[in-house]
């Protein structure tokens, strides 16, 4: 199953220090596969903005307050050096680079350690 992930609501990262954590329930367990990217409304004229480095990671739980960012979470996608296109809107797909291909999971969290201008 392919999982839409819109950055126009300016999902922005500040510094390296500190990443930027996104956790997303879906409604059941689903085995992941491909995902899609769409850049903000407002990259072309803020490209460096733009994710370079993130890791996904999906887990089961038996109730949303155990979707926390220090529980244990399974890698199912990491990325490093990666280039979204530097124009408003812009969609990229990617597939799961570490998941198995038979694992349902429900609870997916999105790790953005770095963005194109090393913040």
């Amino acid at each position: 199953m392919k999982i839409y992930i819109d950055l126009s609501n300016h999902i922005i990262m500040k510094d390296n220090a500190d990443p930027a954590y996104i956790i997303m329930k879906t409604s059941e367990p689903i085995v992941p596969s491909t995902y899609f990217l769409v850049t903000g409304n407002d990259t072309k004229s803020n490209p460096n903005r733009n994710w370079e480095d993130w890791t996904i990671s999906a887990a089961n739980f038996a109730s949303d307050a155990e979707a926390v960012v220090e529980a244990d979470w399974t890698v199912i996608d990491d990325r490093k050096g990666e280039f979204l296109p530097a124009e408003n809107q812009a969609g990229v797909d990617f597939t799961f680079n570490k998941a198995d291909g038979t694992t349902a999971y429900q609870y997916y969290m999105i790790k953005i350690t770095r963005a194109v201008n090393g913040a």
